[in-house]
């Protein structure tokens, strides 16, 4: 079809388009990475509002009278929110992998047909 411009890719018989990847990887990769970024936030928010709820009743029956919101009192915020800072900082990392691992298998595509 003429007129169509440079928004059609021509498919090959191998099921691969001009890149030399398989149809649809390349908007996988975009997905995959705009949802992980997703999940990022999501985690983040999450780890900064929790310890807001340490101004609640039941926090301070437990922890003392100076518990409030980012000062747990006389208690201790413990590993597991440590763990999952670390976790969601990791989790930072992982589009930046993807991108990396897609643009490396188009050089390893396009090598293999030279």
């Amino acid at each position: 079809m003429e007129g169509t411009g440079d928004a059609d890719k021509s498919i090959s018989q191998s099921g691969q388009d001009d890149d030399g990847l398989p149809q649809g990887r390349d908007q996988q990769g975009v997905c995959t990475c705009a949802l992980v970024l997703w999940d990022v936030v999501i985690c983040s928010v999450g780890l900064i509002i929790y310890p807001v709820g340490l101004e609640s009743n039941v926090i301070k029956m437990y922890c003392g009278q100076s518990a409030a919101s980012f000062n747990p009192g006389n208690c201790e915020i413990g590993w597991g929110y440590v763990l999952a800072i670390m976790g969601t900082a990791l989790t930072m990392f992982g589009p930046f992998l993807s991108k990396y691992a897609i643009d490396k298998q188009r050089l390893e595509d396009s090598e293999e047909f030279v």
